[in-house]
């Protein structure tokens, strides 16, 4: 701010109000080595706010805090971005964050573009295996598709109409798509070979 020709006063005000945006009022005067993770990671947002940009670029910005901060400070970065209305760049190797901070995802590969769109479309419409398998918990089998019928393993169910393929490929369920029940029109008989308890 100095290099930008601001006072003494108008920087100080604009600092107490970065901070204000991040819930740190009261901080001007610690030191790095004073505060927190989680406090450093917030300051470094404040600072990047200050200048009131039109483009943020996040690289990895919370892979070094446990679990819990990076759930708040995730949450943080969504609500500033609405709030001021900041188009963000957020670059990270983690899902979860990136759905949760994103309107629009991009999933790269190996340099290459694998697939564009909302949170919800790369989950529930992954455009080819590698993202069916890449995007969150899936069971993939090998199925043949037909007019009007999908053959999985020897049972024939009708196909979805989105479901544009012919011939060979693979067909995808979701944990959560899947439930327990009394045989019904639709119904497959399976076997539960193994069950691990995750809270």
């Amino acid at each position: 701010l100095k290099m930008l020709g601001a006072s003494r006063g108008d920087v100080k005000a604009r600092v107490r109000e970065a901070l204000a945006m991040v819930d740190l009022e009261g901080f001007e005067d610690r030191y790095v080595d004073q505060i927190s993770g989680g406090q450093q990671q917030r300051v470094a947002l404040a600072r990047a706010l200050i200048l009131k940009p039109k483009v943020l670029l996040f690289d990895e910005p919370l892979s070094n805090l446990d679990a819990n901060l990076r759930r708040s400070m995730r949450d943080k970065i969504r609500e500033l971005q609405k709030q001021f209305d900041i188009t963000s760049l957020y670059v990270t190797h983690d899902q979860s964050e990136a759905f949760a901070v994103s309107d629009t995802v991009l999933v790269m590969n190996k340099g290459h573009i694998m697939q564009i769109g909302s949170p919800q479309d790369l989950y529930r419409q992954p455009a080819s295996r590698f993202m069916a398998s890449f995007m969150g918990d899936a069971n993939l089998f090998p199925a043949a598709f037909s007019e009007g019928f999908v053959d999985i393993y020897g049972y024939r169910l009708p196909r979805p109409p989105h479901f544009a393929a012919h011939g060979e490929g693979s067909v995808g369920v979701r944990p959560e798509a899947i439930t327990l029940s009394d045989r019904g029109e639709e119904s497959q008989r399976c076997t539960i070979r193994h069950v691990a308890y995750m809270g």
